[in-house]
């Protein structure tokens, strides 16, 4: 096999960030994209091809994302585990901290 056989192909069309999976590890995905991206090397993308750095930025925040939704996933079934509703915020925790103070002080009578 010749270093020609071994390039990637060219990109067709507008270039997209690698896919990520649920089933990724993102904490070890996150650290190496953020190690890699700390780096002069990186750095300097920043002026010649702006658009890889894109793609990084749009990659972790896709791991960022996946991440959230998993815990908030995990967090869910936690409480319904526990016999509990899935997780929701109390009625107080939308008032004004003024009106959360008399709530306080209806449910102490």
């Amino acid at each position: 096999m010749n270093a020609a056989e071994m390039q990637p192909p060219e990109p067709q069309g507008e270039v997209i960030a690698v896919p990520v999976k649920k089933w990724h590890n993102h904490d070890a995905h996150l650290k190496r994209h953020y190690r890699m991206m700390a780096t002069a090397e990186f750095e300097a993308l920043v002026l010649t091809s702006p658009e890889i750095v894109r793609l990084f930025d749009e990659h972790t925040a896709a791991h960022e994302q996946v991440k959230q939704q998993l815990m908030a996933q995990q967090m869910q079934m936690m409480a319904l585990a526990q016999g509990g509703p899935a997780a929701t915020a109390p009625p107080e925790a939308s008032m004004p901290m003024d009106q959360m103070g008399e709530v306080a002080k209806r449910r102490a009578t």
